[in-house]
């Protein structure tokens, strides 16, 4: 079997799989090397869904809601909220939630992102179409109850009782949210108008594991330039970057080793040319020099070889509209929403 830029029979039946496989023919290595990527682009994002059980599993941050703990630009791990719950997760019915608030959290001691409680990735009001929110959950509200005397009064805006509350009394059982930012999120997400309600476990989407710094930005930069700012999958656009990056280190590895051969070509090329002029000398008669050749005895031509150069799914982000620019309290200084399950 042959190379298919060479003279001779071409590869049939099973040899062309195996042609394509061990081929050093550029166009095809190369469509194999991004054929492999693209396979073990894959690969990570099933293996990381099958740990998860969210797609996709992960998620690029696009505002500053939750710094200084999670910050603009990182890609963070999304995993389903009833796996691997923290101690004390909210029960309802005798059914866990999977999501331990900030009280219960400063009580038990679980902390996620530097804080106390979990981190959730949420649609706002259940909305299929609005963009996810990553939060913090701050406490547990039941229907129909009054939560104005259960928050901390810092985080109330203007607000001096639950009339002038929104979503007080509590329309539905669900989770007070906010973001870690102080300056950019002062406010819960209720008084906010994130979110007109608390947030119920079904819109849950899962809780935020861990974060990779700055590799959100891909995923960014790669929405904005090709699709306009719309919807893509987090995984695919951020991965499959990872994958452009990684072809590109391929091949210029392969290149480099390409050089390297042809560079070794040309250094033998040399040096056969260089032995058989000596051995031409040597066969001269003494006292001639080897300026004195005739025409037709004159050295081979040195040249050597040129060296050639080869070369639909959910987009989780912060939320910030709607909040204030005053400066907030620190989480810690909570008083009345620590005092609750």
């Amino acid at each position: 079997m042959t190379d298919s830029g060479e003279k001779g029979d071409r590869p049939v039946g099973l040899g062309w799989v195996r042609w394509l496989l061990t081929t050093d023919h550029d166009a095809v290595a190369y469509a194999r090397e991004v054929a492999g990527s693209v396979a073990a682009v894959l690969l990570v994002g099933f293996l990381l869904f099958a740990v998860s059980g969210v797609w996709p599993p992960l998620v690029a941050i696009e505002s500053e809601s939750m710094e200084p703990h999670i910050q603009k630009g990182d890609l963070v791990f999304v995993m389903e909220e009833e796996r691997f719950a923290g101690d004390g997760a909210i029960t309802v019915n005798g059914d866990s939630t999977g999501v331990v608030t900030y009280q219960v959290g400063r009580e038990t001691g679980y902390t996620k992102f530097a804080e106390p409680g979990d981190v959730i990735v949420y649609r706002p009001d259940g909305s299929e179409r609005a963009t996810p929110i990553i939060h913090r959950a701050r406490f547990w509200v039941n229907e129909g109850e009054n939560w104005y005397d259960e928050a901390n009064p810092e985080y109330l805006g203007t607000a001096d009782n639950c009339e002038e509350l929104p979503a007080c009394p509590a329309p539905n059982a669900g989770f007070i949210t906010k973001g870690d930012n102080p300056r950019t999120n002062p406010q819960y997400d209720q008084v906010a108008g994130i979110a007109s309600r608390p947030v119920h476990p079904s819109w849950v989407i899962g809780t935020a594991e861990f974060r990779v710094p700055l590799l959100g930005n891909i995923r960014l930069l790669f929405t904005q330039l090709f699709f306009g700012g719309g919807t893509v999958s987090a995984l695919v656009v951020s991965l499959g970057g990872l994958g452009v990056i990684g072809v590109g280190f391929l091949t210029r590895d392969r290149s480099e080793g390409e050089e390297g051969r042809e560079g070794d070509q040309s250094d033998q090329s040399d040096e056969g040319d260089q032995s058989e002029r000596e051995s031409r000398h040597e066969g001269e008669p003494e006292g001639r020099d080897g300026a004195d050749l005739d025409p037709g005895e004159s050295d081979l031509d040195p040249g050597g070889t040129d060296s050639t150069e080869a070369t639909g799914s959910i987009e989780a982000t912060d939320a910030t509209e709607g909040t204030d620019a005053s400066e907030g309290t620190d989480a810690k200084s909570d008083h009345r929403d620590d005092e609750r399950r």
